[in-house]
């Protein structure tokens, strides 16, 4: 039988380096799940620029993560100055 070797971008479809989803640009590769399931990682920093984490592809891909949550958190303390509500400091 005539096998052709996987090639890495062959075994390995994934992203540029520097694709944008959403607020976060792929800095780098991570490797994969280690739960079996085998889900390509890769490491992302937010255009907030304090946040850098570690995220499966696929949800890039699906759009369920769009940044680090610095987004919500911003929105949250605007709803709560309009509201009228103190925020706290952590």
């Amino acid at each position: 039988m005539n096998r052709q070797a996987h090639t890495t971008s062959a075994a390995r479809p994934g992203v540029e380096i520097g694709a944008r989803f959403g607020r976060l640009t792929v800095i780098e590769d991570a490797g994969t799940t280690t739960d079996g399931q085998h889900h390509r990682l890769v490491r992302v920093r937010c255009d907030c620029g304090s946040a850098v984490k570690t995220v499966q592809l696929r949800h890039l891909k699906d759009r369920s993560t769009k940044g680090c949550g610095c987004l919500n958190r911003t929105q949250g303390e605007s709803w709560k100055r309009s509201a009228g509500i103190p925020s706290v400091n952590k």
